[in-house]
């Protein structure tokens, strides 16, 4: 026969202890830790768009187009920015036109496309038949980047990891604490 005996300070200690853990301690634990993740999320996923696209902008450009917003117990990341000229992906000139890859292993001849000297930018054709208006040459969008199928499943995958670690870390610093 097995007996196990409750003291009365025991039990005291441990109403105490889980009194901490009051609503706005355990929202502020998720807080963090949908914070983290969100930062790990968006990390990774500019590790994969910098090595599924052949893109020439710095890292600091893609972080900075996909801010994290934090309301209540969620954290949000918010990807805006412009389509990109082709400038900032690979091109290169051909005799019948613009060679652009816009992906690794990739690519095709823009025909009718010209650059102009120096770093004045790649257009596509003439729209009327003077010199001027042009049609500048563009490719996908930072957002469109972050919305690949690859990339969104590594951040989600990732994401809900670093918050898994990070929610049990929290709720361990706060147990701790007691």
């Amino acid at each position: 026969m097995i007996s196990i005996e409750v003291r009365n300070q025991d039990v005291a200690r441990l109403e105490k202890t889980l009194a901490r853990f009051s609503g706005d301690k355990i929202a502020a634990c998720i807080n963090r830790a949908t914070y983290r993740g969100a930062l790990h999320a968006r990390k990774v996923a500019i590790k994969q768009i910098r090595s599924i696209y052949t893109i020439n902008i710095k890292s600091r450009e893609l972080r900075n187009a996909a801010p994290i917003k934090r309301s209540g117990l969620v954290s949000t990341i918010d990807i805006k920015g412009p389509f990109l000229p082709v400038e900032h992906y690979q091109a290169a000139r051909r005799a019948k036109g613009i060679f652009v890859t816009i992906k690794e292993g990739s690519g095709a001849l823009v025909p009718m496309s010209f650059a102009k000297g120096g770093k004045g930018g790649v257009f596509r054709k003439r729209i009327g038949p003077k010199r001027y208006p042009i049609e500048g040459l563009y490719g996908p969008a930072i957002p469109q980047l972050y919305g690949n199928k690859a990339v969104v499943e590594l951040m989600e995958q990732d994401g809900m990891n670093v918050y898994a670690e990070r929610l049990m870390h929290e709720l361990e610093r706060l147990v701790g604490d007691a």
